[in-house]
């Protein structure tokens, strides 16, 4: 009962312990004997160090050891830390110093027999700023760690395949920087992996050198990958803030110190983590302001919560960047096989999480803003039909007025007509009829005109492309305009010139002209319609049709307001019109691919346009 009572003893781990403590020599020219006696610091072996361009000196001193395990063996890691010297301790207080390869201390380096107690110390001159991973033991337990790290290896290279292998397929079902982001983000932490553990060499025969020179920029690439990430969600947040776009210059810039990184690896890197530093902040910052200017784009729930998670990783992201890094305190853990790989498994799961929510936040993000846009597009849709129904009912009602309107205009005019040829001589009555047919032509002009436009919107007026000779546009133009005090003048061209166009909007066009040059002009001047040669661009033929009345009472119209839609001047306003003609007339002849342009003399006015012959 007595020894029941005594409290139970577990066997300690017989294993190899080791003590690690390290000392920076930035001045990088101390000896072995001056740099044992400086004040050596516990660290943090599973954070990256800024040791890059100095000489690091590391102790090992063992705590406890085996003596039945035979001698101690060392394997250090990454394989781009540089040179490295081994001292060890000799018989009379002397120390045996050789030379560590990168093949051999990614291997086993063997350290020969071993008391509790001895110290060991490595010196460390490196271009690169990395962590400091060194493990001490027997073979057996070198061996064990070997294996375990070839089974986590395996099974994260399984893990990132199987990832790269979902995220390939939907980038090409359906393409997306995100997705495309993603699988370089996999595919660059794996080159991470296999050359900061060495296996780029030992399983693929990677040189030497090329595995220390993709080192540092391998790193970097990955700091500006998740850039990238982070920025894809802050535009597509707020899509309409078009200013966020220009943050992409963080991520270009911290690929170009990257690729700087492979002729200065600790320069590269200390200026890769202050832009990552200055640019998260400047991030969240940003993300905020956007957030002020346009709450709107917050309006739906996925979008909300993506903002928050995505303000919250930033939050994090900026608390643990200014985290100092590199030399802790006393009560720093000491490294061990184990721990090793669970920094490792925990590291590797959190970057397959982080890429699973990405992805998952990602598309719901896309999916919220799909439907927001089909729900828009839906109203806008119902809106168009209804502006299509109130247009079609327009198109309608202006057909039926102008028809309506038509057939008391046509009795007024056979009915005008009867009471002139009864009126005789009666010199005051045929004026004020001719007044009155004036009147009733005028308002039929009005009506045709507003047809035409109408039918020309309505898309009632389709245009039809055709061959004629110009002879066939005269003998229209005249047609449609007997007036007597229009005079027609061709010359330089044949009246066998064929043109290309839409002969009926060219009758509309020169119509429209010539009656609004007979309304403005003196009743007593003639217009002229002239027809002439001209050599366009490319010495290509072509005719100028150019209608041109003098000035009358009513003045000129305003250069910068003649060819606008209602536009009448005021000197004109005694006079009947709609102000449409110009408009319509410029409408038909800009859909024919040319222009109607007017010139302004003291006394004449002018419009020209210019047609290509064949």
């Amino acid at each position: 009962m007595a020894q029941s009572a005594l409290p139970q003893v577990e066997a300690q781990d017989p294993g190899t312990q080791v003590k690690q403590s390290i000392w920076i020599d930035e001045s990088q020219q101390l000896d072995f004997e001056s740099a044992r006696t400086q004040n050596f610091k516990s660290f943090n072996a599973l954070e990256r160090l800024a040791i890059g361009d100095t000489v690091v000196w590391l102790r090992l001193h063992i705590d406890q050891v085996d003596a039945a395990a035979g001698p101690l063996f060392l394997h250090l890691l990454p394989v781009h830390l540089g040179d490295v010297t081994l001292y060890t301790p000799a018989s009379s207080g002397l120390w045996h110093q050789r030379t560590v390869a990168p093949q051999d201390f990614i291997a086993m380096t063997s350290m020969g027999a071993v008391r509790q107690g001895d110290d060991f110390y490595l010196r460390i001159n490196s271009r690169h700023n990395a962590a400091v991973l060194a493990f001490v033991g027997s073979k057996d337990e070198l061996a064990r760690h070997e294996r375990k790290m070839a089974v986590a290896m395996t099974v994260f290279a399984t893990l990132s395949l199987l990832f790269l292998f979902v995220m390939v397929w939907r980038s090409v079902r359906k393409f997306s920087w995100m997705s495309l982001l993603v699988c370089v983000l996999l595919v660059s932490s794996q080159i991470q992996i296999w050359t900061g553990m060495g296996y780029a060499i030992t399983v693929l025969g990677l040189p030497v050198p090329w595995s220390m020179a993709l080192a540092s920029s391998n790193i970097i690439a990955n700091i500006a990958i998740a850039g990238g990430i982070l920025i894809i969600f802050s535009t597509l947040i707020f899509p309409r803030q078009r200013w966020l776009r220009w943050i992409w210059v963080w991520p270009v810039l911290q690929m170009g110190i990257g690729v700087y990184a492979i002729f200065e690896p600790s320069e590269a890197s200390n200026g890769s983590m202050l832009l990552w530093r200055l640019g998260t902040l400047a991030l969240t910052a940003f993300l905020l302001l956007a957030a002020a200017r346009e709450p709107s784009s917050l309006s739906e729930k996925s979008t909300r919560v993506t903002f928050v998670v995505l303000l919250l990783v930033m939050v994090m992201t900026v608390f643990v960047s200014w985290q100092s890094v590199g030399i802790l305190g006393e009560a720093s853990r000491a490294l061990t096989s184990d721990l090793f790989l669970k920094n490792i498994f925990s590291r590797f799961t959190m970057l397959l999480v982080i890429i699973g929510l990405a992805s998952w936040f990602y598309e719901r993000l896309q999916l919220g803003q799909f439907q927001a846009v089909q729900s828009a597009l839906k109203v806008s849709q119902e809106n168009l039909d209804l502006e299509s129904k109130r247009l079609e009912r327009q198109r309608q009602f202006t057909a039926m007025l102008a028809h309506e309107l038509k057939n008391p205009l046509a009795v007024s005019h056979l009915a005008l007509s009867g009471i002139k040829a009864r009126m005789g001589q009666d010199e005051p009555l045929l004026a004020r009829s001719a007044a009155i047919e004036q009147s009733l032509q005028e308002i039929d002009a009005i009506i045709e005109r507003c047809s035409e436009i109408d039918g020309f919107e309505q898309g009632q007026l389709p245009m039809s492309i055709v061959s004629f000779t110009l002879n066939d546009l005269m003998a229209a133009i005249k047609a449609s305009n007997p007036n007597e005090r229009i005079y027609f003048l061709v010359q330089g061209i044949s009246g066998d010139a064929v043109l290309l166009s839409d002969m009926h909007y060219l009758k509309i066009i020169f119509s429209n002209l010539l009656t609004n040059a007979l309304k403005y002009s003196p009743p007593d001047t003639l217009v002229e319609l002239a027809v002439q040669a001209r050599l366009g661009n490319g010495q290509a033929a072509m005719v100028e049709f150019c209608v041109s009345n003098e000035v009358g009472e009513a003045g000129t119209p305003s250069p910068d307001l003649a060819f606008e839609r209602f536009y009448r001047a005021e000197s004109a306003r005694n006079l009947s019109g709609a102000g449409l003609g110009l408009w319509l007339s410029q409408a038909l002849a800009h859909a024919l691919g040319s222009e109607v342009v007017m010139q302004i003399d003291p006394k004449k006015i002018s419009f020209t346009l210019v047609l290509t012959t064949q």
